[in-house]
């Protein structure tokens, strides 16, 4: 996983919890990376796992809303970062369907050794 997942949740969790809250998080789980993070580092998923889940467990917010808040903060940062991805899409579920077929491949092509998700998309009728 990127690291820059990784920046941006410590950072979101410094804006909404403070800095103790970060260092809490870090000092309690067991982090090969012992939490230090760089952008455009890579490093095991089961990290932000326990991250997530450490800040769940000292907030008492359910990991999925966690989630959900972390996701539109990064969502957000994208899209002031790499507007070019977002443009000619029509909505949030658009870019998302086209995350597999362009975006991942992009990333591919600058971090070779990235460790990308996947994940299949499918539109639900309206009625």
């Amino acid at each position: 996983m990127k690291g820059v997942v990784f920046t941006e949740f410590l950072d979101l969790v410094e804006s909404k919890f403070g800095d103790d809250m970060v260092d809490t998080i870090i000092e309690e789980s067991d982090l090969p990376s012992g939490g230090a993070y760089t952008a455009v580092g890579t490093y095991d998923h089961s990290e932000f796992v326990q991250l997530v889940t450490k800040l769940s467990e000292h907030t008492a917010i359910a990991v999925p809303d966690l989630l959900k808040v972390y996701g539109q903060h990064l969502f957000g940062v994208f899209l002031k970062g790499y507007p070019a991805l977002f443009e000619g899409h029509g909505s949030t579920f658009d870019v998302l369907a086209n995350v597999e077929g362009f975006i991942h491949v992009e990333v591919r092509k600058l971090y070779p050794d990235a460790s990308l998700p996947t994940f299949d998309h499918k539109k639900l009728d309206d009625g």
